[in-house]
């Protein structure tokens, strides 16, 4: 009973639609339940068609606006030529289905047909914007690239005017301080230490034999071996030469170096194994370079011979002489190893402290060199570690015999 009341919006659209039809057919048809059977001929399916789309587009078949209209539209406004042309697809075929099946299944490929192009045409508008988003995309991932090399660029800049102008408020300083540049014109004739005339033999005892030691540099060897011949005329320095086994390695790779030595008998021992070597002071010899004369500098076991005035006025005065991309090479016996800072240090009496790795860095740091690496040589052999097999053995290898030697690498903005 409620229902027939309250009629439903379907109720109200069946009502409708079926007034439409028999509008439609003529007075001599029967309008029973068979006015829909295939053998109703007389119908003007173009009259229905288009009473259907105007009705439908006056009163659609659901409105989720809760203001929605309850009342079936007027005559006048189904009539009314104020509509979309086009009546909905499903609808229209579903009329004509009942109609004339045939008309019907044609009415549906139709849509069908037209579906997949339209879906069709879609889905090349989604490749064709992911086409396009892929183009911007490597676009904008090649612009951010040129912008962050650009960025490197200046940053390494800065670091190099960083440094130069630290280094020349430092000389600045010492001469306000002194009166007079560090490295004087004449550089004072070098005296002879005690223990010069038995640094060879020291050294075939303590250090090794010149294989030993070639075969410890040999590491070196690649660096330079890539870096020198991009700096034509730019040699190698080799600091503190001793018996020159560092020179006779470059001389064996075809790479222009030479050493300066305060050691007399370590110069004349190079030039009897035909290297060039010339005894000089290491300040001295780097004031009578212009800037930018070395390709590299190193300095294998001397920073630990130094005072620290003399220690800082050398790695000063190596960025100075070495050419923008020159690199600096420092070996030094690491105290990080307890054996080697209570006992294998003290073997030459001519060494004065142990140097940590990380002052090591930090004074280069504060010369201003950049890209610096640290690295740990040299290890002790596998016979005077602890064989035992736990943790604190472990942990006593580690701090009594860990590597012997230690390398700073930097290198001139």
């Amino acid at each position: 009973m409620f229902r027939d009341r309250v009629p439903t919006d379907r109720r109200r659209y069946k009502q409708a639609v079926t007034t439409a039809v028999r509008e439609s057919v003529p007075s001599g048809v029967s309008k029973d339940k068979g006015m829909f059977a295939n053998r109703i001929k007389s119908v003007d399916m173009e009259a229905l068609a288009e009473r259907s789309s105007r009705f439908v587009a006056a009163a659609p078949l659901a409105d989720p606006s809760p203001h929605a209209s309850d009342g079936i539209p007027a005559a006048d406004a189904i009539s009314a030529g104020s509509h979309p042309e086009a009546a909905p697809p499903g609808l229209l075929r579903r009329i004509l289905s009942r109609l004339d099946p045939w008309r019907g299944k044609k009415m549906w490929e139709a849509e069908k047909a037209l579906l997949w192009e339209r879906l069709e045409g879609l889905a090349g508008d989604v490749r064709m914007m992911g086409f396009r988003y892929a183009e911007e995309s490597r676009a904008r991932d090649a612009t951010i690239a040129a912008l962050n090399e650009e960025l490197a660029k200046r940053d390494r800049v800065i670091v190099r005017l960083r440094g130069d102008l630290q280094f020349q408020r430092r000389r600045l300083n010492r001469f306000d301080r002194d009166g007079n540049l560090p490295v004087p014109a004449d550089p004072p004739a070098i005296r002879p230490r005690p223990g010069e005339d038995i640094y060879l033999a020291f050294e075939d005892r303590f250090r090794g034999s010149i294989d030993d030691i070639k075969g410890r540099l040999r590491p070196y060897l690649d660096r330079v071996r890539a870096h020198l011949p991009a700096l034509p005329g730019r040699p190698l320095l080799d600091v503190g030469c001793g018996r020159g086994e560092w020179l006779e390695l470059l001389a064996e790779a075809g790479l222009e170096s030479y050493g300066v030595d305060t050691n007399e008998h370590a110069v004349a021992f190079c030039a009897q194994r035909g290297l060039q070597a010339r005894r000089a002071d290491v300040l001295a010899h780097l004031g009578t370079l212009p800037e930018g004369a070395l390709g590299a500098i190193s300095a294998f076991h001397v920073i630990e011979h130094l005072p620290l005035e003399v220690l800082r006025a050398f790695l000063e005065e190596a960025r100075r002489t070495l050419v923008p991309g020159g690199i600096l090479m420092l070996e030094s016996p690491n105290p990080e190893s307890i054996k080697v800072g209570a006992t294998t240090f003290h073997y030459d009496p001519t060494h004065l402290r142990p140097i940590p790795p990380q002052l090591a860095d930090f004074f280069a740091e504060q010369a201003g060199f950049a890209d610096i690496e640290v690295l740990r040589l040299n290890p002790y052999p596998d016979s005077s570690l602890v064989t035992e097999q736990s943790e604190t053995a472990s942990k006593l290898n580690e701090l009594m015999f860990g590597p012997q030697d230690y390398a700073v690498i930097a290198r001139k903005q």
